[in-house]
């Protein structure tokens, strides 16, 4: 991944870190209550993982945190790894 993809992403899980939230809380209310994304697959061998995020899918999105946080990602919107030719990304 760009540098500016790592970078913004260490900022963001600091941000959210800050607040006392687990970015990928946050990830995953977002991806759940997008209805862009069709569907949001989520795995683990650890139950309690399991358990953990049935209670945030429950729970409400602290949508003030995303814009945040999507304000943080901005600068690297559209910056991703790229694969094969040039012209196909």
């Amino acid at each position: 991944e760009p540098e500016e993809v790592k970078a913004a992403a260490r900022r963001a899980a600091a941000h959210c870190a800050s607040r006392g939230v687990d970015i990928a809380k946050l990830a995953l209310q977002f991806s759940l209550g997008n209805p862009d994304i069709a569907t949001t697959v989520a795995g683990s061998a650890n139950p309690d993982n399991i358990r953990k995020w049935a209670q945030w899918a429950a729970e409400p999105i602290d949508t003030t945190l995303l814009t945040e946080v999507q304000a943080i990602f901005a600068p690297a919107k559209n910056l991703g790894h790229r694969e094969g030719l040039p012209e196909n990304n």
